[in-house]
């Protein structure tokens, strides 16, 4: 009598050469992986071939019990299918980087013009969300890392001065708060601020990375205050101009070419442990790192990357995709299909390369180094972890690790 994993492979024989998702599912028929694919027959045969060594496809064995299927009339809809079907079931085996719980954007409202409307729509501020909603308002991210998104939301309150007020607050306010008394609000909702729409846009630059383009235009409204005999208002410019050129100098050598706008992406990995590295680069400038960890990941590298970067960039605002994307590993051929919808969003060509030499290929090594110092450092923090739980065991004297 064959196996239910026999089964399995004998009735995915007659599976259709056409593109869709298939969903991978345990004996209680729960599902633990989703994946898409161009040739539906071609990719699920690859998981049964006798000379496939990958671990992943051993440890299947173990759990798989059915496999279903959702065939569909294109690749662009097997892409999208993908994406909603995982944020729908969630499963286990999947990169689920929308419930991260660290998955935040910031988001700025647009400012209304007319003069009647309330206080709150003429002078928008900078605020952490959850998620985008389908509004006219501006999102930036998404941000895995919450302590450093809030302390650059810290540096732009500090040298911009946006209202951090609610909309209930700057509407009945009728004297400034301790905000304006420490510099850090120009208090819009009592005083007349007749810059506040630049000063939006210079945030709009920094979230962008377009820092080179506030330091010439600071520099400009530096000059102009001081020939104009401002000089407390030069001072403050001064100080905005010299929050950016730290944040620009404490940053790596740029090495990118000039001008270039570019997402680096590493990855590294031990057993189901997973970092992922993503390397901003804006106006040739790298501008931040982020990282993102998950667990339990059995299948292929190069099929969690591809699915993480379509869940990523569905986030994204269409003004903050890059030109270029580069990895660290190759991905499959269905990558195209992301990158034709990419190109489409930002109505410009968007290249997908994994570099083997030169500049390009030193900015992959710089976010491989990243990625691998991360995984170096969570698996420590784990080992001590155990140790601890270890320790703790013997002191109860328990019969099992807490």
């Amino acid at each position: 009598m064959s196996t239910l994993f026999e089964q399995i492979i004998k009735r995915n024989k007659n599976l259709p050469a056409e593109p869709g998702c298939y969903l991978m599912k345990d004996r209680q028929g729960k599902i633990f992986y989703i994946g898409k694919a161009i040739n539906l027959k071609k990719r699920i045969k690859s998981y049964f071939t006798g000379q496939d060594t990958r671990t992943f496809v051993k440890w299947l064995k173990h759990i798989l019990a059915d496999i279903e299927i959702i065939v569909v009339r294109n690749e662009t809809e097997a892409l999208i299918l993908e994406r909603n079907l995982i944020k729908k079931h969630n499963p286990r085996f999947n990169i689920l980087l929308k419930d991260d719980k660290n998955f935040i954007l910031l988001r700025l409202d647009a400012p209304s013009t007319l003069e009647k409307s309330p206080k709150h729509l003429r002078f928008p501020k900078l605020e952490i969300v959850r998620k985008s909603k389908k509004d006219k308002a501006r999102y930036f991210g998404p941000y895995p890392n919450a302590s450093k998104l809030r302390e650059t939301l810290h540096l732009i309150n500090k040298n911009f001065q946006l209202r951090t007020c609610s909309d209930k607050i700057i509407d009945n306010r009728t004297r400034p708060c301790i905000q304006y008394q420490i510099g850090r609000c120009s208090a819009p909702c009592v005083l007349n601020v007749p810059n506040y729409d630049e000063e939006m846009q210079n945030v709009v630059y920094l979230l962008l990375g377009k820092t080179n383009l506030i330091a010439k235009r600071l520099e400009q409204d530096m000059w102009k205050a001081s020939q104009n005999e401002q000089f407390e208002l030069a001072s403050k410019i001064r100080n905005q101009l010299d929050a950016i050129r730290t944040s620009l100098t404490n940053q790596a050598a740029s090495i990118a070419e000039k001008n270039s706008n570019q997402d680096i992406f590493a990855l590294s990995r031990q057993g189901s442990l997973l970092e992922i590295v993503q390397l901003h680069i804006r106006l040739g400038q790298i501008t931040k790192t982020d990282h993102f960890s998950f667990d339990n990941q059995e299948f292929p590298s190069d099929e969690l990357l591809l699915s993480f970067l379509n869940q990523l960039y569905d986030e994204t605002d269409d003004e903050q995709l890059p030109e270029t994307i580069l990895t660290s590993l190759e991905l499959k051929e269905e990558s195209h299909l992301l990158i034709n919808t990419l190109s489409e969003r930002k109505n410009k060509k968007i290249r997908l390369h994994t570099p083997k030499q030169g500049k390009l290929s030193a900015l992959v090594n710089i976010a491989q180094k990243n990625a691998d110092a991360a995984l170096i450092e969570r698996i420590k923090n784990l080992e001590h972890k155990q140790a601890s739980l270890n320790s703790l065991q013997q002191l109860l004297k328990l019969n099992f690790s807490p």
